[in-house]
């Protein structure tokens, strides 16, 4: 008995050391390669309204941003535009890269109504509600 007792400690304790050894694991790193992307979008909306300057404000689509209005660059500096000259030199700065509007701002569609966006999906909402008055195949709405 004492040594079926014996035989059995002895056999747990087997199972103990082999069950606490480590595996052997493949440590290999795999490298993957990211492609650059084929097409960068750049804030769409300020390419659209480069074409769309005037004295009563920013045309986007069917709407327009009335002046004033800021701008965020994307070194974090706001920058105010308060008439078509400010929003011109903006676009004619190669140094400056706009990032995005300052929210709330205020649109007026074209039947003069107004509206304040308050943020980005408001936005979004309003200028993609316009119906385009011809297609293009080549602008910067189609990459």
């Amino acid at each position: 008995m004492k040594s079926r007792f014996l035989s059995s400690i002895f056999w747990i304790y087997l199972i103990f050391i082999w069950s606490c050894t480590l595996e052997d694991f493949d440590i290999t790193t795999v490298q993957t390669d990211i492609p650059p992307p084929a097409v960068v979008y750049v804030n769409a909306m300020l390419e659209v309204a480069r074409s769309g300057i005037s004295d009563e404000g920013l045309e986007l689509r069917c709407q327009k941003l009335a002046y004033p209005f800021s701008v965020i660059t994307v070194d974090s500096k706001m920058r105010t535009v308060s008439r078509s000259i400010d929003m011109i030199e903006l676009f004619q700065d190669s140094s400056v890269k706009i990032l995005d509007f300052v929210y709330p701002f205020t649109l007026k569609n074209h039947f003069g109504e107004s509206q304040v966006i308050t943020d980005v999906r408001i936005l979004a909402l309003a200028v993609g509600s316009c119906l385009p008055s011809e297609v293009s195949f080549n602008g910067p709405d189609i990459q």
